[in-house]
């Protein structure tokens, strides 16, 4: 759970950093909508399933 936490700090950080840049547009890739496609460990997915309060911070 803590490796989890951290990893999502980080990736919140980083969400972070380039939204205070000014970018007009942000495209990110290798978020998945299916969760039986993860494509490695620590994927990202949001799916029905997924709770949507940690991709709103």
């Amino acid at each position: 759970m803590a490796r989890i936490a951290r990893l999502r700090e980080r990736l919140s950080a980083l969400y972070r950093r380039w939204a205070a840049g000014g970018a007009g547009l942000l495209i990110t890739g290798n978020v998945l909508v299916y969760a039986e496609a993860l494509t490695g460990p620590a994927g990202v997915v949001l799916d029905g399933a997924a709770p949507l309060e940690p991709f709103t911070e």
